[in-house]
């Protein structure tokens, strides 16, 4: 066997596409914790304020619009029965006042103030903030959770991101180089993708594609944070799939 044989093993050739298809979603985690946090100022020396950032603030202003809207549909009477008031449901903790400033309810003593204050339409006011400890897996725990993640990654966001480009592309060119190549066998032998009609077979690939792209930005524009944990699965699922459809048609080309 030539001493570079055994680099046409199918082995060696499946193994290299599976590392060059995970590499994607890590570039995808990589620029996402970079992005964030260039728009949260991370890289200056201010400190890290996770109730800072615009993911959980987000979070926090979802909950107070669901609490505002029920307050100026229901009236006072019922805030004590809804679910934004069951602290074991909820991280929101928030302080609602009436016209004349008094109080009409207030957990927010045993939480923390964001400085987030709403008028509401009958003159009233409502301040929010989040639980001192976060008990309840709703939307503010899971974008407290996936923030505190990107900070860490943030640190070695550059370097990640160098790495697997340059990883990504090593593989690229491989895979490119052993296609259509198999150990002991001189020239090119025909795999199972060379066997269907290239129109047929692109025509395939490119609706996959299209089906995931068109998943990925629905998941991208559903905004709840109470889904985060699903929609960043789904994300990271859709760009995966695509980088093995696009890595399948470079193989075939």
């Amino acid at each position: 066997m030539k001493r570079t044989e055994w680099m046409r093993s199918i082995w060696v050739k499946a193994l290299a596409f599976v590392l060059a298809s995970s590499l994607v979603p890590v570039l995808c985690v990589g620029g996402a914790a970079l992005l964030c946090g260039y728009e949260n100022r991370w890289w200056a020396d201010e400190g890290f304020d996770v109730y800072e950032t615009d993911l959980v603030r987000g979070a926090v202003f979802e909950r107070m619009a669901a609490a505002r809207d029920y307050y100026e549909r229901f009236g006072a009477q019922l805030a004590e029965e809804s679910w934004f008031t069951d602290t074991k449901r909820t991280n929101y903790r928030f302080a609602l006042y009436d016209a004349d400033g008094e109080v009409v309810f207030d957990n927010l003593a045993d939480g923390v103030p964001l400085g987030i204050s709403n008028a509401l339409t009958d003159g009233g006011r409502l301040e929010s903030g989040v639980a001192s400890e976060l008990r309840a897996q709703d939307g503010i725990f899971w974008a407290v959770w996936a923030v505190n993640r990107l900070h860490g990654v943030f640190a070695v966001a550059v370097p990640l991101l160098v790495a697997s480009a340059l990883a990504l592309l090593f593989l690229v060119v491989f895979l490119a180089r052993v296609a259509g190549r198999r150990a002991n066998v001189e020239g090119v032998a025909e795999g199972w993708q060379e066997k269907i009609p290239f129109d047929l077979y692109l025509a395939v690939v490119g609706a996959g594609g299209v089906g995931l792209l068109a998943l990925l930005l629905e998941c991208l524009d559903s905004g709840s944070a109470v889904d985060l944990p699903l929609l960043a699965a789904a994300c990271l699922g859709c760009v995966t799939a695509l980088a093995v459809l696009a890595l399948a048609l470079w193989m075939t080309l």
